[in-house]
């Protein structure tokens, strides 16, 4: 009887130690890191243009509502990312990524009780300004973007998740002339979320 208690608490441990810990309603907050580099300009490489990646350390917030299937998660939501990032070529003109916003989704599997890790897609919104130096004009505007990328979550305590990510996505910008400029947008996150 003592094996058949034993075998029970051990299956019942291993049951519950596997059973989806990633679900309903999640309010975050990042710490994140934007790199942007400058690919192309109307598809000529842009090593002629003398254009240096440039990093910001920024801050993004999210809400997710996670719906879980047998220890694999769907979390739809919504984010607001502040990026302040800027870049400028040897003609003095500067393109800078004020903030984006959109929609994502993340799908993972939760591996343990505690983590979690899955992949993140997402439409981006991107607003930004320009200042086009060499023929005197500015502008600001927005550029949908596809983004995806990577995560993986722990949980700390009862309600409280760390999380990590990487994403990318790649930016359009048009300047007065309609020439067509072509960045790539890195995005590095860590930061916590609340289960509520």
């Amino acid at each position: 009887m003592k094996k058949v208690l034993t075998t029970a608490a051990i299956i019942s441990a291993i049951s519950s130690a596997s059973l989806a810990e990633t679900k309903g309603n999640y309010m975050g907050v990042d710490l994140i890191n934007t790199d942007l580099s400058f690919e192309k300009i109307n598809d000529v490489n842009v090593n002629s243009f003398n254009v240096e990646d440039d990093s910001q350390i920024s801050a993004g917030i999210y809400y997710r509502h996670a719906f879980n299937f047998d220890g694999f998660f769907v979390a739809p939501g919504v984010f607001f990312d502040y990026s302040n990032v800027e870049l400028s070529d040897s003609d003095n003109d500067t393109w800078n990524l004020d903030y984006t916003y959109g929609v994502n989704t993340d799908l993972g599997y939760d591996f343990t009780g505690e983590l979690s890790a899955g992949i993140n897609l997402g439409i981006a919104i991107n607003e930004y300004e320009v200042n086009w130096d060499s023929v005197n004009s500015s502008s600001s505007d927005r550029d949908a973007a596809f983004t995806y990328g990577l995560f993986a979550s722990y949980s700390i305590i009862d309600n409280l998740r760390a999380r990590i990510g990487y994403e990318y996505s790649e930016i359009e910008i048009e300047d007065p002339n309609q020439n067509i400029s072509e960045f790539n947008k890195e995005v590095f996150r860590i930061g916590l979320a609340y289960k509520f």
